[in-house]
């Protein structure tokens, strides 16, 4: 007799223990996500994280190589109109061209990113230039010429940049487009600058 009363103590036991486990185990899947499932929903996280990094970061400069391409375009036309050396009336020329065709290529990544570019001066180019304009005929090519020296290294370093962090396709052929004619440009706006330099010395 006391031994059947072990055995059913010991079954039921069993039985209550078995339960226990088992309702355990579904609380855990009920309550946790699989490793699998979590893993994803954190990848998928990180990756919009980082599109919507680079989208910024590609609105940012598409927004300021138009404003420089615009204010080289204006400084460029001023030059044209301005200088009195001929070297300085080129260089001015070939800015102009140069940024216009940049400009333009802007214009296309820019739509097929959906990003709003300026299309109008910013006011720090507003300023520039009306300073520019108001230079003497003897002091204006030598602060031409210094700004573009300026403009062209801030240029060719945010180039650069692109190519070592950008995975754009279309921002790196354009970047490996606009760097040779940026440093050809450079040199000849520190070449010009000496010169004016030079000669505004004789007078």
């Amino acid at each position: 007799m006391k031994t059947t009363i072990y055995l059913n103590n010991t079954l039921w036991f069993s039985v209550v223990v078995g339960c226990l486990i088992m309702f355990g185990f579904i609380s855990c899947n009920h309550r946790y996500p699989r490793p699998d499932e979590s893993f994803s929903n954190i990848y998928q996280a990180k990756e919009t994280t980082l599109d919507h990094i680079a989208l910024e970061n590609d609105k940012e400069f598409l927004v300021n190589v138009a404003e420089i391409d615009l204010e080289e375009i204006k400084l460029g036309q001023l030059a044209q109109h301005n200088s009195q050396q001929y070297e300085v009336r080129v260089l001015g020329k070939m800015m102009e061209v140069l940024h216009y065709k940049s400009l333009k290529n802007i214009k296309a990544i820019a739509k097929k990113k959906s990003i709003s570019i300026p299309t109008a001066l910013s006011n720090h180019a507003i300023d520039t230039y009306g300073k520019l304009n108001k230079e003497s005929k003897s002091d204006f090519d030598f602060a031409f010429c210094n700004i573009m020296v300026l403009s062209n290294k801030d240029a060719i370093d945010s180039l650069e940049k692109v190519l070592v962090e950008s995975n754009d396709l279309d921002m790196i052929q354009w970047a490996n487009l606009m760097l040779p004619a940026l440093r050809s440009n450079l040199n000849q706006a520190i070449t010009c600058k000496r010169n004016a330099k030079s000669s505004s010395l004789r007078y």
